[in-house]
């Protein structure tokens, strides 16, 4: 069945609006995802079905199959370990491996491993929202941001 122009018009506008939510409340969505509602389900899983998440963890060692995908985002961003945003994606890929292991025991998910790669992939789009808080700050705020340190900006300031 087609959509009339008014249908397509409404879902237009409604794109519009999740998207400028989207935008005006990423970081606090972001980091209200990794500081609350992740650890929740984590310990959630772990109060339900202890023994199974201690087989889980076993039977899918983040040495094997967490580190590598990992790093491999880590590669394909350009994140390397003298950036801002290293340790934060790391610790985003983290948790993203125990809520993947957390949620595969408490829903009975079968394709473990995909779903670890699936959540790391999305965690990096947490880590590297929520990094730089200068820019979060300057962003939520309509300033500028200004780097003194910068060559450019050197003779600027101290004349």
């Amino acid at each position: 069945m087609e959509k009339t122009e008014e249908e397509k018009a409404l879902e237009e506008r409604r794109k519009k609006r999740r998207r400028i939510y989207w935008e005006n409340n990423k970081v606090r969505i972001c980091r209200q995802i990794m500081d609350e509602y992740i650890p929740k389900v984590i310990e959630t899983a772990r109060m339900k079905a202890p023994e199974l998440m201690i087989k889980y963890y076993e039977k899918f060692p983040f040495d094997h199959y967490a580190e590598p995908h990992i790093k491999r985002n880590l590669r394909v961003n350009k994140i390397w370990e003298h950036n801002l945003a290293y340790q934060e994606c790391y610790e985003a890929g983290i948790l993203a491996y125990m809520y993947s292991i957390s949620r595969c025991v408490y829903s009975k998910i079968e394709n473990v491993e995909g779903y670890i790669r699936k959540m790391i992939r999305i965690s990096f789009v947490w880590g590297i929202t929520i990094f730089d808080e200068g820019r979060n700050i300057c962003s939520q705020n309509g300033y500028s941001r200004v780097h003194v340190d910068s060559p450019e900006n050197s003779r600027k300031y101290y004349r």
